[in-house]
């Protein structure tokens, strides 16, 4: 049920990237938790509105897109192509995520910071899989860059295909010279301050503590954007190094995918708290409903560029 790769050297590099950044998260959360001091926030009232905006937020909106996300889990079960087994396990580390978000809201009013790490590398290993899967689809139904035998989509702009004749590849060159200048959007996160916000609140009759704290920021805007530098420069310098082997190219790849996914989640986390730093319930708010937007699209886009998915589910189901 693994993405399908044509080489061990990329199922083992995903597996060890999905395994290393577990690892990595449970350091920072033994770092953070040992260095993490008690705190004695004030209480503040919240509106009405605003509580019942945050009880749907966790509640009914939380469990639709955790619902939706199985579904595409079901359609995309026996898929065996590079895009769709990438969509597939991203909308799995999406669940798991979500899953121990969840549990850390329900059981510990989201105060357990090693579940809330936990969510946060769930969300980052689903971005990084799902960066790859839009790269795959991209590459194989409209770019056919890793196509050998196919002209790629961009030769009328250049001219002439590098694949057929001896001539550089346009594509690859600006992806060498663009991506270290994508790079430099990392230390937008890393410039970011980490400001705590903490305070304790009633939710119709509950008590609730409501916080981003320094412990939580450090991962959005220190240890994911660090990441995603070393990924993202590994997967240029492979370019750079070896460009033209394909093997290569597909290896860096799932580094570039695995950089974005951090990155990606860093500019979401870092965009919620800009806005909503002084309004957490609306930050919470719209974390969750911009989720429920990302699942509900991956269903439609299944809908209208797979339908023979839907088509398979519905004789299975039809006996029913």
């Amino acid at each position: 049920m693994f993405v399908h790769p044509t080489s061990s050297r990329e199922r083992w590099l995903t597996i060890s990237l999905v395994a290393i950044t577990a690892f990595a998260t449970f350091v920072l959360y033994l770092v953070s938790n040992a260095q993490a001091s008690a705190t004695d926030p004030l209480f503040q009232t919240i509106p009405a509105l605003e509580q019942f905006v945050l009880v749907m937020a966790v509640y009914p909106i939380k469990l639709a897109y955790m619902l939706l996300a199985s579904v595409v889990v079901l359609l995309l079960w026996k898929e065996t192509t590079r895009s769709l087994s990438a969509l597939r396990w991203a909308m799995i580390f999406f669940l798991i995520g979500e899953l121990i978000c969840w549990v850390n809201i329900v059981a510990f009013y989201e105060e357990n910071l090693l579940l809330e790490y936990l969510h946060s590398w769930g969300m980052v290993v689903c971005l990084g899989f799902l960066i790859f899967a839009v790269l795959e689809a991209l590459d194989s139904a409209v770019f056919h860059y890793s196509a050998p035998e196919v002209k790629c989509a961009l030769a009328g702009v250049c001219g002439k295909c590098a694949k057929f004749t001896d001539v550089p590849c346009a594509l690859e060159r600006l992806f060498k010279w663009t991506l270290p200048l994508g790079l430099l959007l990392v230390w937008m996160p890393l410039t970011a301050p980490m400001v705590p916000v903490s305070f304790d609140t009633v939710v119709f009759g509950v008590g609730r503590n409501l916080s981003h704290s320094l412990a939580v920021q450090s991962y959005e805007m220190r240890y994911a954007p660090w990441t995603s530098l070393l990924l993202i420069g590994a997967a240029w310098l492979l370019v750079l190094v070896r460009a033209r082997q394909g093997e290569s190219l597909r290896l860096a790849k799932i580094l570039l995918s695995a950089g974005a996914g951090h990155l990606a989640f860093a500019f979401m986390r870092l965009a919620f708290f800009a806005f909503y730093r002084d309004h957490l319930v609306w930050f919470v708010f719209w974390e969750e409903f911009t989720e429920l937007i990302l699942i509900g699209s991956v269903l439609v886009m299944l809908w209208v560029f797979q339908p023979q998915l839907w088509t398979r589910w519905t004789k299975l189901l039809s006996p029913l």
